[in-house]
């Protein structure tokens, strides 16, 4: 019996598209390791309920009423860390040859850091990934604190949205419901635990290769286009901004303390702009990346 779809057809609000990438062949390091367990997973796809769906909720529940982050100064002292530790990477990579830290990062290296910390794996594997950071280092600054960055880094931008009333969860509700529990490509349960996961921005990048580019709709690529447009904006203004953190709320005023001569400085206002509208791309790049992997078992 099929589990009812709560989701929109997958081609109920698609845009017409009719490029196409020439250059669809991945390198000949990705073929062995870069994308096989998600090869397993897709040819593995049958129609069964992988995920509770009142886990997931909860889970994303959890995140959404934590109180850590909602006080005054915390997301400040976040972010100015994570701000200090963005000029120090940058510094580095510039040292090496290599350009400023781009969510494009991920491309190559997210997934050999995601085998490399596994508990368990294969002999085989192993000696895969040795060779293959060996290959990796010829192109990418291969290094755990900028992986761990992006990851933290996502992690605060999710806090930051819930702390700016951005997130409704009326608006995801294809995470945890209907034939979103069939997912078995996607860690269903990781991406709840908060509003944006790096895994999803991993996939920005992957659709664009085998086994993704066989099956996806090609628009699918300008969705992840927008994200990764979207979200290397917020890089850049951390890079670039005069916002100083250490004495600046990022708390955004009301309209009506407005008239009691109060404003939220301007560049909280730019930030909350880029915020807004990188929260927007990720749940339309998130909601239809989803609906591209339902379709294989439609």
């Amino acid at each position: 019996m099929l589990v009812k779809n709560d989701i929109e057809s997958p081609k109920s609000d698609k845009v017409k598209d009719q490029t196409r990438r020439s250059d669809g062949e991945q390198d000949s390091y990705e073929s062995d390791i870069y994308y096989c367990e998600s090869k397993k997973e897709r040819n593995s796809l049958i129609i069964t309920t992988c995920f509770q769906a009142d886990k997931l909720y909860n889970s994303l529940i959890t995140f959404l009423r934590r109180q850590d982050f909602l006080v005054r100064g915390y997301l400040e002292r976040k972010f100015h860390k994570l701000r200090i530790s963005q000029s120090n990477l940058n510094r580095i990579r510039n040292q090496k040859g290599f350009d400023l830290l781009r969510i494009n990062y991920l491309e190559n290296v997210h997934i050999y850091f995601s085998l490399k910390n596994k508990v368990s794996i294969s002999e085989t594997n192993f000696k895969s990934i040795k060779t293959w950071k060996e290959e990796l280092q010829e192109i990418e600054c291969i290094d755990d604190n900028t992986h761990k960055f992006i990851v933290k880094f996502i992690k605060r931008l999710s806090m930051l949205i819930v702390k700016w009333g951005l997130f409704d969860i009326g608006k995801y509700m294809f995470r945890y419901k209907g034939r979103s529990l069939t997912v078995k490509v996607l860690d269903m349960i990781k991406i709840n635990n908060q509003c944006m996961d790096v895994d999803i921005f991993w996939m920005c990048f992957a659709i664009k290769h085998l086994p993704f580019f066989e099956f996806i709709e090609k628009n699918l690529i300008n969705y992840a286009d927008l994200l990764i447009y979207s979200i290397n904006k917020v890089f850049e203004f951390f890079e670039t901004s005069e916002l100083d953190l250490t004495n600046t709320s990022l708390d955004i005023i009301p309209k009506w303390k407005v008239l009691l001569g109060k404003r939220t400085p301007p560049a909280v206002l730019e930030l909350y702009k880029l915020i807004d509208a990188l929260e927007k791309a990720y749940r339309a790049f998130e909601k239809h990346i989803i609906q591209e992997i339902l379709k294989v078992v439609i």
